[in-house]
């Protein structure tokens, strides 16, 4: 049997996006929405920084597609903080259906 190349990175993708988005839950009951968005965006940045070491700092530039991603980078930002505050003041059940529901908006 094959296995397409991409579904392994994608089922690790699932994985890892839904971990990541159940955490919050458990951390948001100890520390405020925004304190989780600083903690986050701290170690996202470190992460960022380890892949620019292995790819020997070197980063391709073109203003659309940077527009783009700082674009990406504040969406998703906000969104992300908007999830936060959903799963602090409703049941992981509310926020996180109505906010998974954004595959309508993507496609």
């Amino acid at each position: 049997m094959v296995i397409d190349m991409w579904i392994f990175p994608a089922f690790l993708a699932l994985i890892f996006w839904g971990v990541s988005m159940f955490l919050p839950k458990l951390a948001s009951r100890t520390i405020p929405a925004l304190h989780l968005m600083i903690y986050g965006a701290f170690f996202s940045f470190l992460s960022a920084m380890t892949l620019m070491a292995f790819s020997g700092f070197k980063i391709e530039f073109e203003l659309e597609g940077a527009l783009f991603a700082v674009t990406i980078g504040i969406l998703g930002r906000l969104g992300f903080l908007m999830y936060l505050l959903a799963i602090q003041r409703a049941p992981m059940t509310h926020g996180g259906v109505v906010s998974s529901l954004y595959p309508v908006v993507a496609v």
